[in-house]
């Protein structure tokens, strides 16, 4: 079952990195993470989307640590990524290929006050 209510706010156009901590597990060794943000839980295309394949998702113990540069935050003309709240979820699969929605929440973007002038 999934750790519902996972919220996260985060100004636009800044690094950062959202840490998730899997309360029932002492080491996620062996495991693999996929974490998506779309514009809702039913949405076809998601905005973002990191993998532990491609060192967008690290390990440390039982906490996934998924890593942001500022470019994947900020509005570009091509892929539009207003402020406001996006949907995301976690999907982890253990060594044995068994796939859990570990959590989900609400993402939302903010604009801070010096990136509006």
């Amino acid at each position: 079952m999934a750790l519902t209510g996972q919220n996260f706010t985060r100004d636009k156009g800044d690094d950062f990195v959202l840490q998730i901590t899997i309360t029932d597990a002492q080491s996620l060794t062996g495991y693999s993470a996929k974490w998506f943000m779309a514009t809702s839980a039913t949405a076809s295309a998601y905005k973002i989307r990191k993998l532990s394949s491609d060192g967008g998702i690290t390990f440390d113990g039982n906490k996934l640590l998924i890593g942001f540069a500022s470019a994947e935050t900020k509005e570009v003309a091509s892929d539009p990524l207003p402020v406001g709240d996006y949907y995301h979820e976690l999907h982890l699969t253990d060594p044995q290929g068994k796939i859990t929605c570990a959590a989900k929440g609400t993402f939302t973007l903010t604009s801070p006050f010096d990136k509006r002038v």
